[in-house]
C-alpha cells in the first residue's frame, strides 16, 4: 500500500515539474517565420506565450487576434489594466500604479531587439514580420520580454522540379503512290549510212517511207548499174509472177480460140 502511494505521489510531483517548466519556458517556436506576419508575447502573471498571428496594422489588433483579449481603464480608455484578465486584483478605474503595469514593447524583428513604445497600444504600428510584447512590470526596474524578437529563418522554397520536354514524335514521310509517267520517246532522226560505193542510203526514222527516187551522180557509173539492177528486178518479179501460174492473158487466149473454133465450125455446118 505504502509503494503505490509512493508511485502516485512521484508521478504527481514529475507531472508538476513539467508543468512547471513549461509554463516558464518562453515559447519561441510558435513565432513567425522571419518577415512574415506579426509575433505576439505576453509574459507575466503566469503566462509566457508566444503566437504568430497574420499581418495586422495596429498592436491591439494583434493581441486580440493571437488569443489575449485586453481591457482598458474606464477614465483612460487607450490604457490597457488586464491582459486575458490577469492582475484580476486591478479594479481598471484609473492608470495602473508605477510597480504594477503592463510595459508594452516592440521590435522590427529583423534583428533590431525590442523598444519600449512611447505609443499606447491603440496607435502603435507593427511593421510586417515586426513583434510585439506586453511584459508585466512589478516595480523591479523596466523588465523586457525574454524572448528573441528574431523569427526563425524561412524554411526554404523546394525547387520546383522540371520535367523534362518529351521530343516530337517525328512520323516518317509516306512515300509518293503516283506511278512515274513514261521517260520521253527519243525520236531518231534521219542518218546518212555511208555504203561501200561511196553513195550514202538513207535511213529513215521509224513508221516513216523510205524513198526510192535518189538521184544518181552525173557521170557515176554505179547509178547506172543501179537503175540495171532495179528494173531487172522488176522484170524478173513480173516473170516470177507470170511463171507462178495462168495469167490473165491465158484466159483470153483460150477464150479466143474458143470463138474461133466456134465459128469455123459454124461456117462448115452452114455450108452443108
Amino acid at each position: 500500500m505504502n509503494a503505490q502511494r509512493f508511485l502516485a505521489d512521484a508521478c504527481a510531483s514529475v507531472l508538476v515539474a513539467l508543468t512547471l517548466v513549461w509554463v516558464g519556458a518562453p515559447a519561441q517556436a510558435a513565432a513567425c517565420e522571419k518577415g512574415t506576419g506579426t509575433t505576439v508575447v505576453v509574459q507575466g502573471h503566469g503566462m509566457n506565450s508566444t503566437r504568430c498571428t497574420g499581418k495586422v496594422s495596429k498592436a491591439s489588433d494583434a493581441f486580440e487576434s493571437a488569443g489575449f483579449p485586453l481591457t482598458y481603464t474606464t477614465r483612460f480608455p487607450g490604457f490597457v489594466c488586464r491582459v486575458s484578465g490577469k492582475p484580476a486584483s486591478d479594479p481598471c478605474h484609473t492608470a495602473s500604479p508605477a510597480d504594477a503595469y503592463w510595459g508594452l514593447f516592440w521590435a522590427d524583428g529583423k534583428g533590431s531587439g525590442w523598444k519600449y513604445a512611447d505609443k499606447g497600444v491603440t496607435q502603435l504600428s507593427i511593421p510586417e514580420g515586426g513583434w510585439v510584447a506586453f511584459r508585466f512590470q512589478d516595480g523591479d526596474g523596466k523588465k523586457y520580454p525574454s524572448a528573441n524578437p528574431v523569427g526563425p529563418a524561412p524554411k526554404p522554397t523546394p525547387k520546383p522540379t522540371v520535367k523534362p520536354t518529351p521530343k516530337p514524335t517525328v512520323k516518317p514521310t509516306s512515300k509518293p503512290s503516283g506511278t512515274p509517267s513514261a521517260s520521253p520517246t527519243t525520236s531518231t532522226a534521219t542518218s546518212a549510212t555511208p555504203t561501200p560505193g561511196g553513195t550514202p542510203s538513207a535511213s529513215a526514222t521509224p513508221g516513216s517511207t523510205p524513198s526510192t527516187d535518189a538521184p544518181a551522180a552525173a557521170g557515176d557509173e554505179s547509178a547506172g548499174d543501179s537503175t540495171d539492177k532495179a528494173t531487172a528486178g522488176v522484170s524478173t518479179s513480173a516473170d516470177d509472177d507470170a511463171g507462178s501460174g495462168p495469167g490473165v492473158w491465158t484466159f483470153i487466149a483460150l477464150g479466143l480460140l474458143a470463138s474461133a473454133g466456134g465459128l469455123i465450125g459454124w461456117r462448115v455446118w452452114k455450108r452443108r
